[in-house]
């Protein structure tokens, strides 16, 4: 599936093209992403938003970074097929960055962060409790289709953390107050979350992230899996930590399910994700249909509420860990460099999921 971005006028340098029906008779690299032309900013605070698209539009007004992005896409193309199964999962350092915060309670933020990070392993790795909604039923109404297994591992950093941060070994890489804004040179080479008060959406990152010390900013109101540290907390119906799941697909180069657009031709260039002709909010019922397929609301790129999206597809799963491979080299060598080794005793505040460990349950 092939999928053609909203033209921008507001961005004179990109290229209009014309849209082919068939994927096959058009180069990928031919296909100029945009961003969306409808302002997400607006949307009602009930209802899920993500800032992704205006980041875009930023982001794409430096020519050097279009060249780049368009290199992506070609590289990449279209996402599907059959996937090995995961034997050493790919190791991804992060830190987390607590911004503009008036009075800190940090253990309170730490334990919200370790958390958090343990509902990511298990959301990307398919082990989230949850996932028995998709085998159990959802996965009727798309036949051929598989839920997706990541094998990643995404772990605070916890040694060698960069000068200067005050941190020192055994510290897990948490800053509060340290870093302004949504961008870091300091922290390239991790991948980067950023906690910021009052966004205006639930959160936002490129459409491919970098490693040079950007990363994903999820807003303070959305953070975590229903703790609460005054000024950082999740409710419901966006307490399951998902904002952080849906931005860090954007981040690994997945697009909205919907494809950004308002027709059936739109698409974000997965095989196995069918189009939808417009997002979802809420909690849909299964079955839900557009552009002459059941739809698949209950996937973490489209803006329904935590407790009805559980699972990324197979062919999803394959384009993030393409991507990495690809472009996020910086932040997979730095694992061994800053990532705690083995043979500890695993716990609930390594921030680590621990997979293949009994007795241990983090929650999420």
């Amino acid at each position: 599936m092939i999928r053609l971005f909203t033209q921008l006028l507001s961005i004179p340098f990109l290229l209009a093209l014309s849209y082919t029906h068939s994927f096959a008779q058009q180069n990928p690299a031919d296909i100029v992403l945009q961003a969306l032309s409808k302002n997400e900013y607006t949307q009602n605070p009930s209802s899920r938003s993500c800032g992704m698209n205006d980041q875009m539009e930023k982001l794409l007004k430096d020519p050097v970074l279009q060249l780049e992005f368009r290199e992506k896409l070609s590289k990449l193309g279209v996402s599907g097929g059959p996937r090995a199964v995961c034997s050493s999962p790919v190791k991804i350092p992060v830190a987390i960055h607590f911004v503009g915060l008036s009075s800190p309670n940090a253990s309170c933020l730490q334990s919200l962060a370790v958390g958090q990070i343990n509902a990511l392993n298990k959301d990307f790795q398919g082990t989230n409790t949850d996932i028995t909604l998709w085998s159990g039923s959802a996965s009727a109404y798309f036949p051929g289709v598989s839920n997706g297994n990541a094998c990643l591992q995404f772990e605070i950093a916890s040694r060698n953390h960069p000068s200067g941060t005050g941190l020192s070994d055994g510290q897990l890489a948490i800053t509060i107050n340290q870093v302004s804004g949504d961008f870091s040179s300091t922290w390239a080479n991790y991948l980067n979350i950023f906690v910021i008060k009052n966004t205006g959406v639930l959160g936002y990152s490129p459409l491919g992230g970098s490693g040079n010390g950007d990363g994903v900013v999820v807003d303070a109101a959305a953070f975590g899996i229903g703790g609460n540290c005054d000024e950082v907390f999740s409710t419901n119906p966006y307490n399951k930590g998902r904002t952080l799941t849906h931005e860090l697909g954007h981040y690994l180069f997945l697009d909205h399910i919907w494809g950004n657009g308002s027709s059936c031709t739109d698409s974000d260039n997965v095989a196995d994700t069918p189009n939808q002709n417009n997002e979802y909010y809420g909690c849909p019922s299964l079955g839900s249909s557009s552009c002459g397929s059941v739809d698949m609301h209950m996937n973490y790129m489209d803006y329904t509420n935590d407790a009805c999206m559980y699972m990324f597809s197979a062919g999803q799963v394959t384009r993030m860990e393409n991507y990495i491979s690809s472009y996020l080299g910086r932040i997979t060598s730095n694992a061994s460099n800053v990532l705690s080794t083995g043979g500890a005793t695993p716990t609930c505040n390594d921030g680590i999921r621990n997979q293949g460990e009994t007795g241990v349950d983090c929650g999420g």
